[in-house]
């Protein structure tokens, strides 16, 4: 988890969605479930939540930026 205050609270949460991996999400329970897109392609990807995407205007494929870095 990281917490980022430059400009607005964001709080970042790390999860693990690598298949066959013991610690992965999806042995936890129920499979994670994507509204839009899918699992990660590149380094720099990252999942938003539907209420985040809803709030900020974002979709699938969009550009942002997160604790200085710009996402794939």
């Amino acid at each position: 988890m990281q917490v980022n205050t430059a400009g607005a609270l964001e709080v970042i949460y790390g999860i693990d969605l690598t298949p066959g991996s013991p610690n992965s999400y999806n042995n936890v329970g129920t499979p994670f479930n994507y509204l839009a897109g899918g699992p990660f392609e590149g380094p720099d990807d990252m999942l938003v939540d539907d209420y985040f995407a809803a709030q900020q205007h974002v979709h699938v494929g969009q550009k942002l930026e997160l604790l200085n870095h710009q996402s794939g």
